[in-house]
C-alpha cells in the first residue's frame, strides 16, 4: 500500500499557503462548492463523505481536495469536515497545479497518490458488493494501517470501522477477536496492532 503522506517541509517551503485552524465537526469544504483551494493535513483528522455517506478519513501528512482541482469541474465532488481540532494549509488551486508543472518529483508523487485512490475507491465498491463482512473488515483494516516504529497499528477505531464497511459493532468484534485467537491481530485496549500481515492478507 503506497504511503499517502507528505512531509510538511516540503509544503511550507513550495507553496504560497495560509494555514487556519478549524475545530471539530468544522467543514473544510462542502460538496458542490467552488474549488478555489487543496488543503494539507499538519494535524488533525478530516473525514470525507460523498452525499452523506463516510468513504474515507484522512491524517496527518495527507492532502485533500487534489482530485477536484486537477478534474475539469469547479466544484469539489466531496464534503471534508473535521472529526478533531485540526490544524490545515490551505494552497491555491492555481499555485498547486504550478507546483506540479514545475517539481516532476512532487508531479509523480501526486499521480501516484490520485491512482493510489482512484484503486482503493475501486475495490471499496467491489468490497461492498460482493465480499463478505470479514473480507470488508479485513481491507479497511490493512488500507488504514500504519508503520509506527516497529509495529503496524490500525490507525482507526472499531466505530471508524463501522462507519466505513457498514458492518454492525458486534460483529466487527467478534471478527477482530478470531483473529486475535489465531495470532493474527493483537487488541491492546483500543488499539489493533497487525502481527501476521501475511495471514490477514489471505483472507481477502
Amino acid at each position: 500500500m503506497l504511503d499517502l503522506s507528505f512531509s510538511q517541509e516540503f509544503v511550507k517551503k513550495n507553496f504560497l499557503h495560509s494555514e487556519i485552524e478549524l475545530e471539530k465537526n468544522a467543514f473544510v469544504f462542502t460538496e458542490n462548492e467552488k474549488n478555489e483551494y487543496v488543503y494539507f493535513i499538519e494535524n488533525g483528522i478530516v473525514d470525507i463523505f460523498k452525499n452523506n455517506i463516510l468513504i474515507g478519513i484522512t491524517k496527518d501528512g495527507e492532502f485533500i481536495g487534489i482530485t477536484s482541482c486537477l478534474s475539469d469541474g469547479e466544484e469539489y465532488s466531496f464534503t471534508a469536515k473535521c472529526k478533531k481540532k485540526s490544524k490545515i494549509i490551505r494552497i491555491s488551486k492555481d499555485n498547486f497545479k504550478k507546483v506540479i508543472e514545475k517539481d516532476k518529483k512532487f508531479c509523480d508523487y501526486m499521480m501516484k497518490t490520485l491512482c493510489e485512490r482512484i484503486k482503493i475507491t475501486d475495490l471499496k465498491t467491489k468490497s461492498f458488493l460482493e465480499k463478505t463482512y470479514e473480507k470488508r473488515l479485513v481491507f479497511e483494516i490493512i488500507t488504514h494501517s500504519i508503520f509506527d516504529g516497529t509495529i503496524r497499528k490500525v490507525s482507526i477505531s472499531i466505530d471508524e470501522l463501522n462507519k466505513l464497511t457498514g458492518i454492525p459493532k458486534k460483529i466487527i468484534q467478534t471478527i477482530i477477536s478470531n483473529f486475535v485467537s489465531d495470532k493474527v491481530l493483537l487488541k491492546k485496549r483500543s488499539e489493533i496492532i497487525i502481527i501476521n500481515m501475511d495471514k490477514l492478507q489471505s483472507s481477502l
